[in-house]
């Protein structure tokens, strides 16, 4: 008996020991204050500004790198509130917000634009799709009247040629995160406008001026994509987007001259380029990231400390109890997520889709497996040594990491789509010449485009089938594979980036008899 007691007691001793390092390791963790930010460029990334505890105070980074060269003379943020008033910027801000602006605050009622009824609103939406008439929506087009010296505001205040918005995080945690902006959504308010009214032009003729307001809202996506975040950027790719609509309304419409195509496509080949996913991914994005764990460290320190700490949203405040669990040593996540932002910034700035496409998803993969590796279970030994809250600093960015891969592919996608309007304008032009669409693009060349784009997708040629009053125009898409000009809005749904014009034949009491 004393023997089995022996060989127990033995063979239960490892346990024992590693127990009472894992308790000794618990309790000093408990005893000691948290383990402070370390700033250096392997950390926290910038050296610079601090704030009154210490912390990177990224939210003066930013705005300080966006001001730069911005006066209220050339930001057009300036001009889109003086046209639209304050009211979209919440009110808890609008004090640092308008400071930070460089302007006096705005009132709350003056000579300002009327945004649209629910129910004008719903008119507007339907009339951005096609060309439409004041007999469609009459209310709209009164409503468009009386607002018509607004929008021509919007154009000027498309032609400014900086955009910076404030960053003015209020009370949540993280600061970066929680701060709004209100000048990217309300932008959107502009781009509706524009595009409805241009709409109805091209149906009564007036082209030109039609495309000059498709022109606009070009310019504002091209200034939004000015501010530093994602969000920013797929706000400017949207807006894009519903000017692209209205120059394709444009090439479609039969009154549209060889001269106003060559003319238009000029244009906007002259716009300046959506800015680089590699943009976001090494500046405000990583800064975000940084300031979120920046932040779960601090709630942390408060309460060791006894205080409150400052207001979060309901995830970060799991996120903080799951770090303080963890015993996370603050600076493995902050390393951590600087390599993978490094990664992902080099695969973001492949030089074409497909090499692009290939980085982002060994980068997604080997992601999700670091993902992995984080959650799976510690010993008492990576704990004792520290690998333990390694893991959970990986686990952090695993968490908190933005789908850089999303905004990569929004930016192609809007490269090849206007790529599409050059062709779809080429071949309007060709058709005011010969009375039909050409039997290949290759006819197109050289008189009416230098040369046919590629298909951005799969570096081959973009697929087009025509009849003399018809084509179909299709870049096989992101994922690569043609699905015979099927696009998100197909039944089912696919993936190319599709042209489309299809004419109604005219009725036989139409046709002329020999």
């Amino acid at each position: 008996m004393r023997k089995k007691l022996i060989v127990l007691i033995v063979s239960l001793l490892p346990l024992l020991v590693c127990g009472l390092v894992f308790v000794d390791h618990l309790l000093e963790k408990r005893g000691r204050a948290h383990t402070k930010i370390i700033v250096s460029k392997e950390t926290t990334y910038l050296l610079a500004p601090l704030d009154s505890h210490g912390y990177i105070d990224y939210v003066s980074a930013i705005n300080e790198a966006a001001r730069k060269g911005v006066t209220t003379e050339n930001n057009a943020v300036v001009l889109l509130w003086q046209t639209l008033g304050p009211r979209d910027v919440p009110l808890t801000i609008r004090d640092p917000y308008f400071s930070l602006l460089g302007t006096a605050m705005l009132p709350e009622n003056g000579d300002y634009y009327n945004p649209p009824s629910d129910a004008l609103d719903n008119q507007r939406k339907e009339a951005m799709k096609r060309p439409w008439s004041e007999t469609d929506f009459p209310e709209l087009a009164a409503w468009l009247t009386a607002n018509d010296k607004y929008i021509e505001n919007f154009h000027e205040c498309s032609r400014r040629t900086r955009y910076f918005s404030p960053l003015v995080p209020g009370e949540m945690r993280p600061r970066v995160m929680s701060s709004p902006l209100p000048a990217a959504q309300s932008s959107r308010e502009l781009a509706y406008s524009l595009s409805a009214r241009a709409m109805l032009r091209i149906h009564g003729g007036k082209v030109d001026d039609a495309f000059q307001d498709s022109l606009a809202c070009h310019r504002l996506g091209r200034l939004v994509g000015q501010g530093p975040s994602f969000c920013e950027l797929l706000v400017a790719i949207s807006l894009d987007e519903i000017a692209r609509r209205v120059d394709l309304a444009i090439a479609e419409n039969e009154s549209l001259t060889a001269d106003q195509a060559q003319r238009f496509t000029a244009e906007l080949k002259n716009l300046p380029p959506l800015p680089n996913v590699y943009e976001k991914v090494t500046w405000a994005e990583r800064l975000l990231f940084l300031d979120a764990v920046a932040a779960i460290d601090q709630n942390i320190a408060e309460g060791l400390a006894g205080r409150p700490g400052g207001k979060r949203s309901g995830f970060f405040q799991k996120l903080d109890l799951f770090a303080a669990d963890a015993f996370i040593d603050p600076n493995d996540a902050l390393r951590s997520g600087n390599k993978w932002f490094d990664r992902m910034a080099e695969a973001a700035s492949q030089p074409t889709w497909l090499r692009c496409r290939e980085a982002c998803a060994a980068f997604d993969r080997d992601l999700r497996q670091m993902d992995s590796d984080a959650n799976a279970p510690s010993g008492v030994a990576d704990v004792a040594n520290g690998e333990a809250s390694k893991r959970m600093g990986d686990k952090t960015v695993g968490l908190l990491f933005p789908a850089a891969g999303i905004a990569v592919q929004a930016v192609n996608k809007d490269r090849q789509s206007i790529d599409l309007v050059y062709v779809a304008f080429a071949l309007g032009a060709y058709r005011a010449d010969h009375g039909r669409f050409p039997p290949k693009l290759a006819d197109l060349a050289p008189k009416y485009v230098s040369e046919i784009p590629k298909d951005i997708f799969s570096d081959d040629d973009l697929h087009y089938q025509s009849t003399d009053r018809d084509y179909l125009l299709y870049s096989v898409g992101p994922n690569g594979t043609d699905e015979n000009g099927r696009d998100d809005a197909s039944n089912p749904p696919g993936d190319d980036v599709v042209v489309r014009v299809s004419r109604q034949q005219p009725p036989d009491s139409a046709v002329k008899k020999p």
